[in-house]
């Protein structure tokens, strides 16, 4: 996904370009080409455009518009607006976007008369009109590769963004030795008598009733998280050794129930401030003043993102500032795990109070509904919705984060400070603007103040560089209006069976009690896209293909290769050998990795692609981890026409043995509960007492393949295929002491 050309040629023009409210010696333009573009602003702001309107008022004010002026178009513009109560998309659009045309037009041919500075300026704020300005562009020093104009500063950041890419992918491997044994602790034992497990690197530990390939999983998830976080700052992609020296120790719970008990003990044992007791029972975890932390969270992920939030303060510069180190470590966190560091929630009431706002008529259009959705759904969500707030100009300004305490950025200045952080790996500015404005807590310098003063392009122009950078390539007003005209974007034969066949399935699953109303599933162009590069780079390389996990891989020193179509295939499921949509679902539902992430109630939207016979399905870069309480089964209650057979998947879920002998997979996932199934079965007919079929049983606890295993997944894989026109019944043993029983029949 290629982001807007960079419009600032440098830090000099950007702090020119931010600091314009007027010029001394008279406006840019003409005043009839200002008078013509208010104009336009008052017809955007009759057609709904608020976030247009917007951006033609700012050009207005840097072309050297009088103040006064621009605050009255400003009332007016506004007052229209709100008479709207729906963006207009019609034809009308195309016209106002010929006349933007026009006017930049004119405008280009007067970059000659003023002089370098100030053309400089002009070109900017013409190529935020109408990106089809090829005087501009060349003005500014842009190139036209293959009919599209960019810049080096915008190949360098292709470039980088690439090599990020790639870096992700490889900590996703890095090896990491461990030191893993059965351990005696006292404090965990009076918590919970069942066996503790401990895991070590350096003097790092962490300790844990968890089996022990569980509790490495964790312990390798937060310090290859680490590692990238290195990678970001400069240095090379291996795990800091300052962690390995710190000489940390956490004792993890995942039951509520024992953590508050773990409070009461330790407020018994005076080893933590009273104080401190009735706050920890919101907090989710504490200091033990007996020489460790206590950490809760009911699932591993949630565990992942609190420990590299914890551990991130033994490896990023002493005293970094809140609103880079929250950054960072909120993006790795979405990056790494799919989820947010613990204590996030973008809510955007925060700006529907914002002073910048300009429209007064409810934010009910189904653009913000839709971008609100998706706040929570990972990386690629949080950005859409920060890019659809930024379009409106109602993200906060990265300065309300200058505070002393990470807790005290949430909502939308946390997305924000992510993408900030974001913004400074991809220019490499990250780890030189920890240093320059790391404080000590005994530090008394105004802290808004000093930080402001190590932004060398000033914080206005930093602002208008990272809006440049957040806004998707295109973003000129008039090439903006020209998209919104068009119309809905029409599926082709094979996306539109992928949308029936994939919502036909989530339907059969769905379990409206849980979960609610069902809601289908959307096709999602961007990340279709992607898949598709991802498509096209599989047909390059169809050796890899036949391995796991190199099908979902991509190497950047291979022909093809493409940061978006990377992280599609590492979010997607694959299937080689297809030619229609509906024997690639058929195919994922007959496995059992590859069912789970299409079954998922948090999945919002898809991306899909096929060509060459390979089939590549995005269902994990948009999912809302905070679903309701509940359980997906498959196949779902007296569901009858049931295959008989398991399809052939990569990694094989029992390995060392035959696939081709294996029955159709059972599936039950659970979903925000502590509940667990330490036993399940399939039996012969309609009574849970009736002949049992021999199965693998993968859990959490005990996976039949311990390198790939799906947390809250558990899975019963007949040995041999089930027999055809057959009733069978599941009976899945909680540990809760209750049964989940249910009855299908296969097809004959």
């Amino acid at each position: 996904m290629d982001r807007r050309l960079p419009l600032v040629a440098s830090c000099a023009a950007a702090v020119l370009l931010a600091s314009l409210p007027a010029r001394a010696d008279g406006p840019l333009v003409p005043k009839a080409q200002l008078q013509k573009l208010e104009a336009i602003v008052k017809d955007v702001a009759s057609k709904g455009r608020d976030a247009e309107m917007n951006d033609l008022l700012d050009v207005v004010r840097r072309m050297g518009e009088d103040a006064a002026v621009v605050a009255k178009v400003r009332t007016d513009a506004s007052k229209a607006l709100a008479k709207v109560k729906t963006p207009a998309r019609d034809a009308s659009l195309v016209g106002i976007a010929h006349g933007l045309h026009a006017i930049a037009s004119d405008l280009a041919k007067d970059l000659g008369r003023l002089d370098d500075t100030p053309r400089g300026t002009l070109a900017e704020l013409i190529l935020r009109l109408d990106d089809d300005q090829p005087a501009a562009h060349k003005m500014l020093g842009h190139l036209n590769e293959d009919g599209k104009w960019t810049s080096e500063e915008s190949k360098k950041l292709k470039a980088k963004r690439a090599a990020i890419q790639a870096a992700i992918v490889k900590a996703r491997d890095l090896e990491i030795p461990l030191t893993s044994e059965p351990i005696t602790f006292a404090p965990l034992a009076a918590i919970d008598p069942a066996p503790a497990n401990s895991v070590r690197y350096g003097k790092l530990e962490l300790i844990s009733t968890w089996e022990l390939p569980r509790l490495e999983r964790v312990m390798r998830g937060v310090l290859r998280a680490a590692a990238l976080s290195e990678f970001l700052c400069g240095r090379p992609l291996k795990v800091p050794a300052t962690v390995a020296t710190s000489r940390d120790k956490y004792v993890l719970l995942f039951e509520k129930e024992k953590y508050l008990k773990a409070i009461d003990l330790a407020a018994a044992a005076k080893s933590m401030k009273p104080e401190k007791v009735e706050p920890a029972r919101e907090w989710g975890g504490f200091n033990d003043d007996r020489g460790f932390y206590v950490a809760y969270d009911v699932g591993e992920v949630g565990v992942c993102t609190r420990l590299t939030q914890l551990i991130a303060e033994t490896w990023l510069v002493p005293g970094v500032q809140p609103c880079l180190e929250r950054g960072h470590v909120n993006w790795l966190c979405l990056t790494c795990f799919g989820a947010a560091a613990p204590g996030v929630i973008a809510d955007p009431k925060a700006a529907s109070a914002d002073p910048h706002r300009t429209s007064d008529r409810p934010r009910d259009t189904p653009e913000e509904k839709l971008a609100k959705a998706l706040q929570s759904a990972g990386i690629s969500g949080a950005r859409r919705w920060l890019i659809f707030k930024a379009a409106h100009g109602e993200d906060p300004a990265w300065a309300n984060s200058f505070v002393d305490d990470t807790a005290k950025i949430v909502d939308l200045d946390l997305l924000k400070c992510t993408f900030v952080a974001e913004f400074l790996h991809e220019h490499e500015r990250l780890d030189t603007l920890m240093r320059k404005t790391s404080m000590q807590e005994t530090d008394k310098r105004p802290r808004q103040e000093f930080i402001a003063k190590q932004v060398a392009e000033g914080l206005p122009a930093f602002e208008e560089r990272f809006h440049e950078w957040l806004l998707p390539y295109g973003g000129a007003i008039a090439q903006r209006l020209q998209r919104a005209a068009q119309p809905p974007d029409k599926l082709s034969k094979d996306e539109a069976a992928a949308v029936a066949d994939l919502d036909r399935v989530r339907r059969e699953a769905w379990v409206e009690e849980s979960f609610g109303p069902y809601a289908p599933v959307e096709f999602d162009r961007e990340l279709s896209n992607a898949c598709a590069l991802h498509v096209a780079y599989l047909k390059l390389h169809r050796e890899q293909l036949e391995k796991w996990p190199d099908a979902h891989e991509e190497y950047p020193d291979q022909a093809g290769f493409s940061a978006d179509g990377c992280w599609a295939g590492t979010h997607s499921v694959i299937a080689p050998g297809v030619t229609r949509p509906e024997e690639a679902i058929a195919g994922w539902m007959g496995t059992f990795y590859h069912r789970l992430p299409l079954l998922d109630p948090g999945l919002k939207r898809f991306g899909f692609s096929l060509g060459d016979m390979i089939a590549v399905l995005d269902a994990d870069s948009l999912v809302d981890p905070g679903v309701q309480e509940g359980l997906v089964l498959w196949p779902p209650p007296d569901m009858k026409g049931v295959p008989t057979r398991f399809e052939l998947e990569l990694p094989n879920p029992v390995p060392g043995q035959d696939e081709k002998q294996f029955g159709y997979p059972i599936t039950l996932q659970a979903f925000d509960t502590e509940r667990t199934f330490p036993a399940m079965k399939l039996v012969r007919g309609t009574k849970p007492d009736g002949p049992e079929i021999a199965c693998w049983f993968s859990s959490p606890a005990q996976p039949t393949n311990l390198d790939c295993n799906p947390p809250g997944a558990w899975c019963l894989i007949p040995k041999a295929p089930l027999d055809g026109g057959t009733k069978y019944t599941v009976v899945a043993t909680g540990s809760d002491g209750k049964d989940v029983v249910w009855t299908f029949a296969t097809g004959q």
